[in-house]
């Protein structure tokens, strides 16, 4: 029959000050190593012990089930900058100085997360273990439940806990699936999470890591390498969640090298230009043509919408003198693939851009790095609002009164459609007024002859689970109409 080893984390305080949600299984076995070896109970330590940490860091990563968690608003400590060594060495000589413990103090930015309490009012985090049927697999199981129960923290000092560890028959999966949080071992696949896990040596690192903390001073040096580094790093993905696409960016330059913006409204114009530049680049790359005619150029056969390409411009938002101006853009694919982003992200770069007529309009640049605005359409949050409007496919009318019911219904549906969970969909709300400085309202954006008669609203959406961008939604969004932003 198999067993399971269940570690049950319940955070007293209902916050956590670690960079990362859930806890990462390597923090987890950190706290765990620290907790037996605090105080009184390192004189207990037994090879046991050692043994059980041995088996735990050979495991395959736990599966995990939390609660939902918000980033807090960022607050500031001042702490000693561990140069101290600067006064005391003229306090041992007997010179005089001006300065003191606080002028050598520095800013320290803290953001907690928010534990949200489940149905049962916890806020507990569970990691769960498979384990072996053989019976030193199932004594190894046991004597680190036993040692998960002497955790007393887990984050910062403060992150106080009270754990349980307990060798448990397998049984059924939680039903709460949006709560799980599980491994992939896809690598071509990525996903909102990456967490450190123990790999074999780990623990000896940390034991190696906390001698050399303690004899960090010597000869007048500090050693600052006193971090373990013997783990690995883990994509996992929430049970509900599919991968995040692959994307590139690009910005839109002239013949100078000199940005060149386009209006906010003509978004399906610079869509157009770009998708028409990615067909002739694939063309040279000697891909099939009904290949190139399906996913790079949308052209399915009727009735048989496949996967395809995405061509997001990406107005100019986030900052007080924000036009909405269009000056890069997004190539995205579908959910859950990211092969072509990297071949289109190495073969466009200097490609000219021609409308209609032929005339050269643009050439796509490699964007600037730490770009502010392009930040805003691929960061992770829980909140994320339309800069270019969704457009709906229905009529948000009844009786030729608008229907608040009929409205509600068309959005959760082009969310759904676009691949966004419903159970991950805590609150949204719509206006037609822009959401964005610079931007205009839901009726000016041009769109194609046949998504006119659809109806368009600006939207705003709050998820239970923060997501990465790019958001884009509604039956525009392969032309980058109903592309979100975060605030």
């Amino acid at each position: 029959m198999s067993m399971r080893l269940n570690v049950t984390v319940q955070f007293l305080s209902g916050m956590y000050h670690g960079q990362e949600w859930p806890p990462s299984p390597a923090r987890l076995f950190q706290a765990v190593v620290a907790g037996n070896m605090a105080g009184c109970r390192k004189d207990a330590w037994s090879r046991e012990d050692s043994d059980a940490l041995y088996w735990l860091e050979r495991c395959p990563p736990p599966e995990i089930v939390c609660p939902s968690a918000v980033s807090a608003h960022m607050y500031r400590l001042s702490v000693p900058n561990n140069n101290m060594d600067v006064l005391w060495r003229k306090w041992a000589k007997g010179m005089p100085t001006d300065r003191t413990e606080r002028d050598l103090s520095t800013l320290k930015d803290v953001r907690p997360w928010l534990i949200r309490r489940d149905a049962d009012d916890l806020t507990a985090v569970q990691y769960i273990w498979q384990v072996g049927e053989d019976s030193r697999s199932i004594a190894c199981a046991q004597r680190v439940a036993n040692m998960a129960r002497n955790v007393f923290a887990l984050g910062h000092g403060t992150d106080m806990v009270a754990v349980n560890g307990e060798l448990a028959v397998d049984e059924a999966r939680s039903k709460q699936k949006e709560h799980r949080v599980v491994p992939t071992d896809n690598r071509n696949a990525r996903y909102s999470l990456v967490l450190r896990v123990p790999v074999r040596g780990f623990f000896d690192n940390l034991v190696e890591t906390h001698l050399r903390a303690n004899e960090r001073i010597g000869n007048g040096i500090v050693n600052t390498g006193i971090h373990p580094t013997q783990y690995a790093e883990i994509p996992y993905r929430w049970a509900d969640e599919t991968p995040i696409r692959g994307s590139c960016a690009f910005r839109l330059t002239g013949s100078d090298g000199r940005p060149v913006a386009v209006r906010w409204k003509e978004c399906m114009v610079v869509s157009a230009w770009v998708r028409h530049a990615t067909s002739e680049f694939m063309q040279k790359q000697k891909r099939d043509q009904p290949w190139i005619d399906s996913y790079v150029l949308g052209h399915a056969p009727k009735g048989e919408p496949g996967p395809r390409l995405s061509y997001v411009p990406l107005p100019s938002i986030g900052h007080p003198n924000a036009d909405g101006s269009i000056r890069r853009i997004l190539v995205v694919e579908p959910k859950g693939t990211s092969v072509e982003s990297a071949l289109i992200e190495w073969g466009l770069p200097g490609t000219e851009l021609t409308d209609t007529e032929g005339k050269v309009r643009a050439t796509i640049a490699q964007p600037e790095p730490d770009d502010g605005v392009l930040e805003r359409y691929l960061r992770e949050s829980d909140t994320w609002l339309t800069v270019t409007p969704m457009i709906l496919h229905g009529q948000v009318t009844l009786r030729g009164r608008f229907n608040v019911r009929k409205v509600e219904k068309l959005i959760l549906q082009a969310l759904t459609e676009s691949g966004y969970d419903s159970s991950n969909i805590e609150e949204f709300w719509y206006q037609r007024a822009p959401l964005w400085m610079g931007t205009g309202g839901a009726a000016d954006i041009q769109v194609p002859a046949h998504l006119s008669q659809w109806p368009r609203l600006h939207v705003g959406v709050k998820f239970k689970r923060p997501l990465r961008g790019p958001v884009i939604a509604g039956i525009g969004r392969h032309i980058g109409i109903g592309v979100f932003a975060a605030p």
